[in-house]
């Protein structure tokens, strides 16, 4: 929960403005990371079967799409604090970070078709590498 929502609080540090619309989709996000410990405990009292793997990544899934329209309605409707080349760069990071990070996810639930604990396994050291930031670098603010 806390690689999500700390995904979400980097980008509220250059989202200066909302309206209603925003807030409904951070409503939803909420929603669905407020489901995380569900479909964590599915899948462990579960862990033999593909459909609880399947369960947890779409909560996955479902957290990553709807960072991406958090923020691509800000970036749309110019809630942003940063402009220019600046808002463009730190744009193309943050889509790309969700894009990669959904794409390893996918990759990791996928493998529950080789083996469900390697498919574990591989999501669980995804989540570590983002929340360590081991290789994916932390997303500086440089603008005052």
């Amino acid at each position: 929960m806390g690689i999500f929502w700390t995904g979400q609080s980097a980008q509220f540090t250059y989202i200066d403005k909302s309206d209603r619309h925003l807030n409904w989709i951070s409503l939803f996000f909420l929603m669905f990371v407020s489901l995380l410990p569900f479909s964590t405990a599915f899948l462990s009292a579960h862990i033999s079967f593909k459909l609880s793997i399947g369960i947890y990544w779409l909560n996955i899934l479902a957290l990553g799409l709807l960072l991406y329209i958090n923020w691509s309605y800000a970036e749309q409707n110019d809630f942003l604090t940063i402009k220019g080349e600046e808002k463009e760069t730190i744009s193309k990071i943050f889509k790309r970070r969700i894009i990669y990070a959904q794409a390893m996810y996918a990759t990791g639930a996928l493998l529950c078709f080789i083996n469900n604990y390697l498919s574990i396994i591989v999501i669980v050291l995804i989540q570590l590498n983002y929340a360590l930031a081991l290789f994916f670098g932390h997303i500086k603010k440089n603008h005052k």
